[in-house]
């Protein structure tokens, strides 16, 4: 351990702040989140759900505060950019003084270790072990090692530069999920962008003058699934995938099920090809959707799509997923809605030239492919950042390549 490192009490340098807004002024609310640290209210709620004003905490930027009951899931943050604003009297705000990096004690304090130390010292809570509290008056005695103030500083940059990385790489996401969906949007119904100047008005709305609308009958068979017999246990544990509306929904293609049937099960269950697409026809699930990646089964809550040559199983997929509404108004106002099997024979959908489908597919895979890369990077950040957390927060690696502690 190197000796420059200290343990202090979070009471040594946090001072508790309690100023009550008693005449009232109209601040904005704001909430503690276990994810995003301080936020305003109205973006956690979508709503002001605060009552009366006069009651509340004012904090500004730079103080920090917490929510007692739920501390030990990590709720704790700082106020930025705000100016001012209020905290539910519930919530506790402290700040610190100059003897600390403010930056680095909102990396400490939210780091997992943190979060386990409040979980152990977490008082009360009701019968079923929730909503426990940690008070001021418990925190503040909590010890945690400080570094000198020059490596509390170097830490926080660079815990901070790796937030700002993380921060780009989920607006990229965002952004390029926007664009996917104003492009597939506009490509489903008006085609590739500039290839059309003549449209025409159908059932499934205004589509360019080449294409035509369809039963989905005439361009896919449609088979509903059914379950091997449970009584026939030689049917089960094979390594073909059997799909339940559960497996439906997380991605395009999909390849794994929870479980799997034999080949003799297959058969009994109607075996269906690599790129048909699985759709939910019952309950809630409707409308739920993937594309088998391999040979598959499904149960009698999936209906499945066989495409003919005329139709690619993605751009059906896709005209389906835009689709889902008119699934909805078919399955009726039933306890129970369902779409059968004659009912999505019925649905009519966009037929463009194969041609053209695989140009709009070949845009949408690129995109999709693009959002897989920066899915990727985004997961990678994260799993650096935990490590430099434990890492740098414990003290065994120095910024400065000194003997760590």
């Amino acid at each position: 351990m190197s000796g420059e490192w200290h343990r202090r009490s979070i009471g040594e340098f946090a001072t508790r702040k309690k100023v009550i807004n008693e005449l009232g002024d109209d601040l904005p609310p704001l909430s503690v989140t276990k994810d995003r640290g301080v936020v305003l209210q109205s973006e956690k709620y979508n709503k002001r759900v605060a009552t009366d004003p006069s009651k509340y905490v004012i904090v500004e930027d730079g103080d920090f505060a917490f929510d007692p009951m739920s501390l030990y899931y990590g709720s704790l943050g700082r106020v930025r950019g705000i100016g001012q604003g209020l905290i539910s009297p519930d919530y506790v705000a402290f700040t610190v003084d100059s003897s600390v990096d403010a930056d680095f004690i909102e990396y400490l304090l939210r780091s997992p270790a943190m979060v386990q130390k409040y979980e152990r010292v977490a008082q009360q809570g009701n019968q079923f072990g929730k909503r426990r509290r940690v008070y001021w008056s418990v925190l503040q005695d909590q010890a945690v090692d400080v570094p000198p103030l020059g490596e509390q500083r170097r830490i926080a940059a660079i815990l901070s530069s790796i937030d700002h990385a993380i921060e780009k790489t989920e607006a990229v996401i965002a952004q390029v999920g926007v664009v996917k969906n104003a492009l597939m949007t506009q490509m489903l119904t008006r085609g590739m962008p500039g290839r059309h100047a003549d449209f025409k008005t159908t059932a499934v709305g205004e589509i360019p003058a080449p294409w035509r609308v369809s039963k989905l009958a005439d361009v896919a068979k449609i088979v509903t699934g059914s379950t091997p017999g449970t009584k026939e246990p030689a049917f089960w544990g094979g390594g073909i995938p059997f799909f339940t509306p559960g497996d439906l929904g997380k991605s395009v293609w999909v390849t794994d099920a929870e479980r799997t049937v034999t080949g003799a099960g297959a058969a009994n269950g109607r075996l269906l090809p690599r790129g048909a697409v699985l759709m939910t026809c019952i309950g809630a699930t409707i409308g739920k959707q993937s594309i088998a990646a391999r040979p598959c089964i499904s149960n009698q809550q999936i209906n499945a799509a066989i495409c003919d040559e005329e139709m690619e199983p993605e751009f059906l997929y896709y005209a389906l997923a835009r689709g889902r509404d008119r699934l909805w108004a078919m399955a009726g106002r039933t306890a129970v809605p369902i779409v059968n099997k004659g009912k999505y024979e019925e649905l009519q959908v966009p037929v463009p030239p194969l041609t053209e489908q695989r140009d709009i597919l070949r845009v949408l895979r690129a995109l999709d492919e693009n959002l897989v890369q920066n899915r990727s990077a985004l997961e990678a950040l994260f799993v650096v950042k935990a490590g430099l957390l434990a890492a740098l927060l414990s003290g065994r690696v120095l910024t400065t390549g000194g003997a760590a502690r």
